[in-house]
């Protein structure tokens, strides 16, 4: 008897606590400010449609001012056997990224002076896409700092990527263990 009253007073507390919480959340979005909080804005700061670029435009910087073009090329003897640096160019990332499809890097500004270095590859190992045969690999970098902007990896794939073992944890979230022992 204990048994039913108590499955009786559950499954009415289900639809009162769903429409109780429906009728919160509908009034609750009429209050202002209260959308951006309901749509994910946890630090409640105002959402910028069109934030301003971290790179900013640098097209009129002098080449002094660059990275030369010649350290960006380096030492192609330090390149495994078989690899060859196809090009390395000079280019605004706005011209990139339209032969890339553009639209997709948002902290670069277009008008920013970047290097674009191909290189090919007879074999490479990847740790995130695995061995992969006629290899190439493409990677912009900003012409005024050297930071990485854009890598791309493309080829036949012969083999996965290993399975990673960080602390004893293998697995695709192994780099993400925070533990200091490893696990069992």
């Amino acid at each position: 008897m204990k048994r039913q009253i108590l499955t009786a007073l559950l499954l009415a507390a289900v639809p009162i606590t769903t429409i109780a919480g429906a009728l919160y959340a509908q009034q609750s979005s009429q209050i202002p400010g209260n959308a951006e909080r309901i749509l994910g804005n946890a630090n409640n700061l105002p959402l910028v449609e069109n934030p301003e670029p971290r790179l900013k435009k640098n097209k009129d910087l002098p080449d002094s001012q660059l990275i030369p073009i010649e350290k960006i090329n380096g030492n192609t003897s330090k390149l495994p056997k078989g690899a060859k640096r196809v090009k390395v160019e000079k280019k605004l990332f706005g011209d990139f990224e339209k032969k890339h499809g553009g639209g997709r890097f948002h902290d670069v500004d277009v008008e920013r002076q970047v290097y674009e270095v191909v290189t090919t590859y007879p074999e490479l190992s990847a740790p995130r896409a695995g061995v992969l045969r006629n290899a190439t690999e493409t990677i912009v970098l900003d012409a005024e700092t050297g930071e990485l902007i854009f890598q791309e990896l493309r080829g036949e794939q012969v083999s996965p990527p290993r399975r990673m073992r960080i602390n004893g944890v293998s697995g695709p979230g192994a780099a993400f263990n925070t533990n200091s022992s490893p696990a069992r």
